[in-house]
């Protein structure tokens, strides 16, 4: 569907079926939530949008507090898994602020009887590169590694790439917006259908469709 395999980067793959997913993420998810909804619905997996411009797992300040934004979402969504595309906005959170939401994220998904997918965001221009992210990223990889049968990382590397292009295959459609941070309508779709194969490899329930559906 996008010419490349999506790894995978645990080795016990949980093969439980799926049939109803929450996307959640900031305005980059936003970008790519149309496209995931149409993907995982040709897929046959209902599809609940909770991206929102610029939240983020860890607090950055005194008075954020990102579960009050989650908590509730969480404990309403009634589905099978949570897929999470991790945020740059996490990255300037301490370590330890960053393991315990990280944590806290991870026990009300499997609590409430679904699975939790990070998705590592497409690459930014190198202004905005900012190395604490790895921590972040790490983070997640470790949550993975401790308890695959419910917590899985994909990397979304073999799709975007390392670093940010606006046209991912120079057939003059734009992949990424002009900011260097965003995703466009091709961008997005592009990645849903890779994404639908990388869920498919991980569970079960899913029938991905040609990206003309």
């Amino acid at each position: 569907s996008a010419g490349v395999v999506a790894p995978r980067t645990t080795t016990t793959v949980p093969q439980r079926s799926i049939s109803s997913v929450l996307w959640v993420g900031d305005s980059v998810a936003a970008d790519l939530a149309p496209a995931i909804g149409a993907a995982l619905g040709a897929a046959g997996v209902d599809v609940t949008n909770g991206a929102r411009d610029g939240v983020h797992l860890a607090p950055t300040a005194a008075d954020d507090d990102p579960r009050g934004f989650y908590g509730p979402m969480l404990a309403a969504a009634g589905v099978d898994a949570v897929v999470v595309q991790l945020s740059y906005w996490d990255a300037p959170a301490a370590t330890d602020q960053l393991v315990a939401s990280f944590t806290w994220f991870r026990d009300t998904v499997v609590s409430a009887g679904a699975d939790l997918v990070f998705v590592t965001p497409p690459p930014v221009r190198t202004d905005l590169v900012d190395p604490r992210f790895d921590g972040v990223v790490s983070i997640a990889a470790d949550l993975a590694a401790t308890d695959p049968t419910h917590v899985q990382l994909v990397d979304t590397t073999s799709l975007w790439g390392t670093e940010m292009r606006r046209d991912l295959d120079a057939d003059g459609a734009p992949d990424r917006k002009p900011d260097g941070v965003h995703v466009c309508p091709q961008g997005a779709a592009r990645f849903a259908a890779w994404f639908v194969d990388a869920l498919d490899a991980r569970f079960d329930g899913l029938t991905p469709a040609f990206p003309s559906a």
